[in-house]
């Protein structure tokens, strides 16, 4: 059957079923004339919908006699895969939710059951399966988390989060928040959304009742049924690892179909435009709540269904003010711009909305927030009545219309239902929309191989249905994670303030979550000595960890793991330990001698004694850097060392050690750009690491076979995995999931920051966030992943227009214009190494210039020299100076590990950072670009961001800080004295900046990363 009969058939049943049984007939013999085969099609279809069972309005009474959803008895007390239910916590149109204890984890989940006369269409379990797979690809904290998607005896079900608390249908009408408080929850619902749009999918049912607020204030999204996936704002279509690859779905529905509930529809909805349906359709239905929210009321309130759809595409947008006179002009404006009836007129993304919320937010705190009028108060139109007071009055008792709302599986999960009546339109949608769920949907996303295996459409493995994630800690600060043998705890840093342990100098504390319960326990207390790196003894009853203290060095040190005094154990690591396989010994590098720059591989007792070198590299190659401290992996036999070995700033390779002898020997092919954690898998089969490859952006899991090194990746996502860690059977991963989603600004530099604004927009990119250059006309050069990849764009800034000027399959970032404008200097690894290229300004005429390693790399004002970081005699990156226009490489300086260049105005000094190997310490200094000894301008108390800048005026050095409330850009004189903060924000962290050429602007990336640990099982 094509499309366009499909929608001609559903059409007519549509148009039928608003029809009484006396009308039927005589409309279908004009709507189908002789079109016989037509009126079998919308009469099967009528015939059935008489049928079924009214799962979109079933009578509490039924619900509560253990009958809701057509499932018959409950399924209390039964068993299904490894849940127990307990009880049943409602019923609708996709499924029966009870309340099940998972007997595997120990943990209470909410278990939603396709209903027995669903389970065996076709269609229908493809909708369900559809719901899983959207929610599971998003993992937010305001998302409600999906654990797991199984089939038990022959039914279906999905494991999600069981989350205690109200509605924030409840929060507006029941409890009355004010409303500084709902614009919190709605807020954090816009950032649950953020993540959803950056992942393709579009919720398409956002009303009240799918925003889950939290006994602790947190609100939660839920109830993906309608889900659809769209190409994100910037995204590729289809190409590429992001979020959305395991939430792919086909179109699920046809043009003329109505999705959604009535009342908070976009009018592309309500009349059923499909094709015009993306994430600015939920920016639609996200004003419908906040207006409510204001109010109290529903934005476009109807006699019945049919009216309200009329109101959402015919009715002008309503007026807050003509409710409360005195409502803040900022949430009127919000308000009206979400609910444009075209979707080119509304905000283009929800992350601006939660941006301007929060700003509305803090305002109202500030400020008595004037009070919402009751329901009672309000005529139909919205408008306050005279019998209106001053003081808001108390909620009158809900009528049986108010009472009479759809289901959502927020009401499942507090335990009340409320039924919507049977209201034509409603029903006919739900109906449309299951009959629609086509099994085909399966089909186009994958295929099956001889074998009986699920694979994707360009053949890779499908894992969706096996891998498990769960999150298990929402800071958005967790920074390590490692899991205990047993599966039973995971130890976790938590950075207590911003700039953190990764930075280094923020405060940090040590915290053990079991796993079963949920509890956490702090057992070191916030400091600002601890750095990357636990791991639980083979026993499980010691933690070992790495710290470090001003005059002390660093130390690994060991904790009981549920708390206690911590013991020193051995000094001077510059890994994390790892141990052997019967628990008797250690494993770990330190880096000696910064006149040599040699790296060892060392093992010791398990009690920090009898070390014993296993092998020493000099030189050019390090077993661990400051940015990779990767540990040693230990064997299931415990013969051999497998270590991850590399040039600083350059790929990585898996060197197997023999602890017998030394011998070592390259395992694969494979380079990889960075390495940060390795495990064996129990069977010395291969082994489990956290890296990236020279193809990816974003660091991911990845498996290794050995002894041949194959490569597989079992995650493939636009987040970044850190910090992996396997339980002892290998059964369970740890590991540190982040995310960073950051937009370019400008600003008139010097002035406050109510003065910037945002150039780009959008969810899910890092835009400036791998470099930001001026031209010296005012446009702007930088670094993004919107591609999917790391790749050098150009924003216009007066018109607001962007291009991709590289789209080669490898790493293009760190962009730098030349003074004269005529070309950009990028760094990419297009050759044999991270080398520095140049291109014409539209991204044409590619050419390498340096084929050398090099970290970071600055164009000297005249427009003749690059100075840069890169590999120098010692093994370890120096400054080095070349011409533009080619010529002989001169190593400026050796002393000391040097990165971050950036050439004085007047071209005659380089300032950058340094440190001695094997120390900790950053120091920025500077040095005459003829070269000659290093002047010391100050050591800060923490290592600062990737770039260095200096002022317009040549008088100070310009750095990134983000240890507060929010980053700021700070100037430290090159003479010496204390730094001057030039920027005022109060939210989001900065990640890389540029002032424009005239010295005049200032161009930031702006934006969040989060990092928390997740827990990955059937990953194998």
């Amino acid at each position: 059957m094509t499309p366009e009969r499909w929608h001609q058939i559903t059409s007519v049943f549509e148009a039928a079923l608003l029809r009484g049984a006396g009308e039927r007939r005589a409309f279908l013999d004009a709507a189908c004339g002789g079109d016989e085969g037509l009126r079998r099609e919308v009469e099967a279809m009528l015939a059935s919908h008489e049928e079924a069972p009214d799962f979109m309005a079933e009578p509490a009474a039924a619900v509560a006699a253990g009958h809701g959803g057509g499932d018959g008895a409950s399924l209390a007390g039964q068993s299904f895969a490894h849940y127990q239910v307990l009880a049943r916590l409602g019923s609708g149109g996709m499924g029966d939710v009870y309340l099940a204890r998972d007997t595997r984890l120990g943990r209470k989940v909410a278990l939603k059951f396709l209903p027995d006369y669903l389970a065996g269409d076709e269609r229908r379990a493809s909708m369900f399966t559809r719901e899983a797979r959207a929610a599971s690809a998003l993992n937010h904290p305001n998302i409600v988390t999906v654990y797991d998607l199984g089939e038990a005896d022959g039914r279906y079900f999905i494991a999600m989060e069981y989350v205690e608390g109200e509605t924030l249908g409840q929060r507006i009408h029941r409890e009355r928040d004010p409303l500084p408080k709902l614009l919190n929850y709605l807020r954090q619902a816009a950032e649950g959304l953020t993540k959803a749009h950056a992942a393709g999918v579009v919720h398409r049912d956002l009303k009240p009742d799918n925003v889950m607020v939290t006994r602790d204030g947190f609100a939660k999204v839920l109830d993906f049924g309608l889900a659809k996936q769209f190409v994100p704002p910037g995204g590729a279509d289809g190409g590429g690892g992001s979020e959305a690859a395991t939430a792919v779905l086909a179109p699920q529905s046809l043009p003329g179909m109505v999705m959604g509930t009535a009342g908070y529809m976009s009018p592309e909805q309500a009349q059923g435009r499909v094709r015009e349906i993306d994430h600015r359709s939920d920016i639609f239905s996200f004003g419908c709540i906040l207006y409510e929210a204001a109010t109290g009321r529903k934005a476009f309130e109807g006699a019945d269904a049919l009216d309200s759809l009329h109101k959402i595409v015919h009715a002008p947008t309503p007026q807050i003010r003509e409710a409360i006179p005195h409502a803040p002009a900022d949430l009127e404006r919000i308000v009206r711009r979400c609910l444009q009836k075209d979707p080119e007129k509304r905000y283009q993304s929800i992350k601006d909305v939660a941006l301007e919320l929060e700003e509305l937010q803090q305002e109202l705190q500030r400020q008595p927030a004037p009070p919402r009028p009751a329901p009672s108060e309000l005529n139909q139109t919205g408008a306050l009545t005279g019998a209106a007071t001053k003081q808001a009055a108390p909620p009158a008792a809900p009528t049986a219309e108010a009472a009479a709302r759809p289901t959502s599986s927020a009401e499942y999960l507090v335990g009340e239902l409320k039924r919507h009546k049977t209201g034509v339109i409603v029903v006919a949608a739900a109906l449309i929309l299951i009959a629609v769920g086509g099994a085909a949907l399966l089909l186009v996303l994958t295929r099956r191989d001889d074998a009986g295996g699920a694979q994707a459409a360009d053949g890779s493995p499908v894992s969706f249905g096996r891998m498990r994630l769960t999150r298990l800690t929402t800071t958005g600060r967790a920074s390590d994670a490692t899991v205990s043998p047993d599966g039973k705890y995971v130890a976790y840093l938590n950075i207590e303030t911003r700039g953190g342990p990764v930075q280094d100098g923020g405060t940090a504390s040590v915290w053990i979550r079991q796993v079963a319960t949920g509890r956490d326990i702090r057992i070191v207390e916030p400091d600002d000595f601890i750095v990357r790196g636990m791991t639980f003894s083979p026993d499980g009853n010691y933690l070992y960890y790495r710290a470090r203290k001003a005059g002390e060095g660093e130390w690994v040190l060991r904790i009981p793991a549920l708390g206690g005094d911590a013991q020193k154990l051995i000094r001077d690591p510059f890994s994390p330990i790892s141990f052997s396989p019967d628990g008797k010994r250690i494993a770990f590098v330190r880096n000696h001698s910064p006149a040599v720059g040699d790296s060892t591989v060392i093992v010791a007792n398990a009690d920090g004694t009898g070390e014993r070198i296993v092998t020493t590299h000099r030189g050019a190659e390090l077993f661990a850097t400051p940015a990779r401290p990767t540990a040693p992996a230990w064997s299931p036999d415990g013969r051999v060392l497998i270590c991850a070995l590399g040039r600083p700033n350059d790929t990585l390779s898996l060197l197997e050690v023999q602890l017998e002898g030394g011998a070592e020997r390259q395992i694969g092919t494979q380079r990889w750009s960075n390495i940060d954690s390795l495990a064996w898998l129990p069977d010395g089969s291969g082994l489990m690491l956290s890296a990236r490859d020279q193809s990816s952006p974003q660091s991911q899991v990845w498996r290794v076979a050995y002894p041949s090194g194959e490569a597989h990746r079992v995650t493939n996502d636009l987040n970044e995995y850190h910090g992996m860690s396997l339980s002892g059977d290998a059964q369970t991963m740890a590991v540190v999931q982040s995310a960073r989603d950051t937009d370019l600004w400008v600003m008139p530099a010097g002035r406050p920051a109510s003065e910037a604004r945002a150039v780009t927009s959008g969810t899910g990119k890092a835009d400036g966030s791998w470099g930001i250059s001026w031209t010296p006309d005012g446009k702007i050069v930088y670094g993004s992943n919107a591609s999917g990849n790391r790749d050098i764009w150009l924003l216009d800034t007066e018109r607001g227009t962007q291009k991709q000027l590289t789209s080669d399959a490898r790493q293009n970032f760190y962009p730098q214009v030349t003074p004269d404008g005529s070309s950009i200097l990028f760094l990419s690894d297009r050759g044999d190494e991270f080398g520095i290229w140049r291109m014409d300004t539209d991204g044409g005429n590619p050419r390498q210039l340096i084929a050398a390693t090099v970290l970071r790399f600055t164009i000297s004002p005249d427009g003749r020299w690059l100075v840069y970081s890169g590999t120098g005699a010692k093994g370890i990156p120096a400054l080095w100076r070349a011409r533009v226009d080619g010529g002989e490489r001169v190593e400026l300086n050796n002393e000391y590990w040097e990165e971050h260049p950036a050439v004085s105005p007047d071209g005659k000094q380089i300032a950058f950072q340094y440190f001695l190997l094997g120390t900790r310490g950053m120091s920025i200094g500077q040095i005459p670009i003829e070269g000659g000894p290093i002047t010391r301008i100050a050591e800060p108390p923490f290592r600062l961001g990737p770039v260095l800048r200096w002022t317009p005026d040549g008088k100070a050095i310009a750095y990134i800080d983000n240890r507060g409330e929010a980053g700021q850009i700070y100037a430290l004189p090159a003479a010496g004295g204390p730094p001057r903060q030039l920027t005022d924000f109060k939210s989001d962290s900065i990640f890389w900046f540029d002032f424009s050429r005239d010295g005049k602007q200032l161009a930031l990336a702006r934006g969040t990363q989060t990092s928390d640990v997740v827990l990955i099982s059937n990953f194998r």
